[in-house]
């Protein structure tokens, strides 16, 4: 299957054989449906967002992100340097959650930092990322930058308690846009409502739980990445965090909050993201509309071409390794 990785020089690339965590998905029964837009370095993602296509659905996970959102598919596989594999999630409407680093291997993915690198699972809700993180966590003796510790299976089960959480209010508020600082007192009511103490902090106070946006904005015009300065600390750190949705913003966008939590606490961190599902509700499915023609649309759900199917132009949408028409069956490559 091609990985382009979103750069010229990988167009025509196909692995000789699967990453680890393919390998794993695979063993266990997983269908890999196909792979899916990430810019590179220099690009921005041309995926839209399936709330409104004209908005970014962040990057550099877009297409991971974008195709959860859009219920094509229940999970996927997103990658998080300084904050990609959580950020469009969250811009999508759905669930997302990176482990401690090195917890998922790294063997046979694109190296974009050898220290910060995080493959991340996306999901519809908490228990789909529960079950794909279960089948590609783990050791890897051919992964040098991976932990040895034995794995510890992670649930959604709801914890027995409501959850504790410190919810920063320094350096982070400050980034953040009025809509989105609105968006989150709405959220920590409803969750302290149902039971869960939230307690203002100052960033490394010792909580449970960290608490704080997902992202500093609703979703932006465009294709651009978005920010990601709530996010890259966690990385930076190597710790777990995960991303849960919060409702839609007064355009009708995705909005998310963030936890973070100590190093291999993979099963409370999703614990506590399952109880606040639990309270905040999944949102409906989008209204995706396919434009009329592909090429003259500001935003999209994947990057638009065209072939000649009997002489007469089709409009499809790439997948990265195949093209899909989307009102008829998938076209050969």
């Amino acid at each position: 299957m091609p990985c382009a990785v979103s750069a010229s020089w990988g167009v025509d690339f196909v692995p000789e054989e699967d990453a680890t965590l393919v390998a794993r998905l695979r063993e266990a029964g997983g269908i890999i449906a196909g792979t899916t837009y990430m810019p590179d370095r220099h690009g921005n993602p041309p995926t839209g967002n399936p709330w409104n296509l004209a908005r970014t659905p962040g990057g550099s996970s877009s297409g991971s992100a974008a195709s959860v959102g859009a219920r094509m598919v229940p999970a996927a596989i997103g990658e998080s340097t300084g904050g990609s594999g959580i950020r469009p999630p969250s811009f999508c409407g759905v669930a997302a959650m990176k482990p401690t680093f090195g917890r998922i291997s790294g063997k046979g993915m694109y190296v974009y930092s050898w220290v910060l690198d995080h493959p991340t699972v996306i999901g519809q809700t908490m228990a789909d990322i529960a079950l794909i993180y279960n089948c590609i966590a783990g050791p890897d003796p051919l992964d040098e930058t991976g932990r040895t510790e034995p794995l510890e299976l992670v649930s959604a089960e709801l914890p027995a308690t409501p959850p504790k959480f410190g919810r920063i209010v320094n350096y982070f508020p400050d980034l953040c846009q009025q809509v989105m600082l609105d968006q989150m007192d709405a959220a920590v009511a409803r969750l302290r409502d149902a039971g869960a103490e939230i307690i203002d902090i100052m960033l490394f106070d010792q909580v449970d739980f960290l608490l704080t946006p997902a992202a500093v904005e609703e979703p932006p015009l465009g294709h651009g990445g978005g920010d990601n300065r709530m996010n890259s600390p966690w990385s930076v750190v190597g710790i777990p965090s995960l991303t849960f949705n919060i409702g839609l913003s007064p355009n009708g966008l995705p909005m998310g909050a963030q936890l973070a939590a100590p190093q291999l606490k993979e099963d409370a961190i999703l614990k506590a993201g399952a109880w606040c599902e639990s309270v905040m509700g999944r949102l409906r499915t989008p209204d995706v509309t396919y434009p009329a023609n592909p090429g003259q649309a500001r935003g999209r759900l994947f990057a638009p071409r065209r072939r000649r199917l009997s002489g007469q132009p089709v409009p499809c949408f790439l997948r990265r390794d195949r093209w899909v028409d989307p009102h008829c069956s998938p076209l050969s490559p």
